[in-house]
């Protein structure tokens, strides 16, 4: 439905004139359409309001002009609070009355509401009753990770900064690195060496190093004697025999 005139009345209430019941008033009432542009200030300011006896929720709202030519110089609108719409005006003489049959408010539905995340999912959907307020509360979000040992919340719309992720040795005291939450990290090698750098080997995090064993061998006046293998870093008792 069109309005061709909003506006409030000297109580603040809004007052509406659908385009259809305008043109149903001007054919009526044709010595009321050049004071169409008045309608706001006569609600705003009228000279008077009075109830109707049978009705109480319709209202006659007068302006009093006296240079109209006819005899009729008191403007009135009636009004009939239905959602806030004007239902009709016209004119009438001084002193006299008017009757207008009011057919039954329209009774409007309640209406529905959705709230959708931003990929479109469905968080809350409801009714609200025709007219009336609606507070709904967003719940917090949480944040977990995959065995609960982290377990936070974060508010609707906000924003949660991660915590950094502190990498130990084996030990739990030394620290290896501190990094971004969510960032991939590679723990460097471990180095195997002996003191003269003559035995060098690298090994991955969490890997085994199997030591090669050493092998001695044993010379008699620069001749060898004997050879054989020992396994490294294993105390070992040598028996050279002549």
């Amino acid at each position: 439905m069109r309005y061709i005139f909003e506006g409030k009345d000297i109580t603040n209430r809004n007052i509406h004139l659908s385009d259809e019941r305008w043109h149903h008033i001007a054919e009526e009432h044709p010595e009321v359409t050049p004071y169409f542009v008045e309608f706001g200030d006569i609600l705003k300011h009228p000279i008077k309001v009075v109830s109707y006896i049978e009705d109480p929720l319709v209202r006659y709202f007068y302006r009093y002009y006296k240079q109209r030519i006819s005899a009729a110089k008191y403007l009135m609108l009636i009004v009939k609070y239905l959602n806030g719409t004007l239902i009709e005006s016209g004119t009438i003489p001084s002193g006299g009355s008017k009757i207008i049959i009011i057919t039954n408010p329209i009774v409007c539905s309640d209406a529905t509401y959705t709230i959708l995340d931003e990929d479109l999912n469905v968080l809350y959907t409801g009714s609200i009753v025709s007219g009336g307020d609606l507070q709904q509360t967003i719940l917090n979000a949480v944040v977990q990770n995959s065995d609960l040992s982290y377990d936070t919340t974060v508010p609707a719309q906000g924003i949660l900064p991660l915590p950094n992720v502190r990498i130990k040795k084996s030990d739990g005291i030394s620290s290896i690195a501190v990094i971004p939450s969510v960032q991939n990290y590679n723990v460097a090698d471990s180095v195997v060496s002996n003191t003269d750098l003559s035995y060098s080997a690298n090994v991955m995090a969490t890997d085994s190093l199997v030591l090669p064993d050493t092998t001695y061998n044993i010379n008699l006046d620069g001749v060898l004697n004997q050879t054989f293998a020992i396994p490294t870093l294993k105390n070992e008792t040598i028996n050279i025999s002549l």
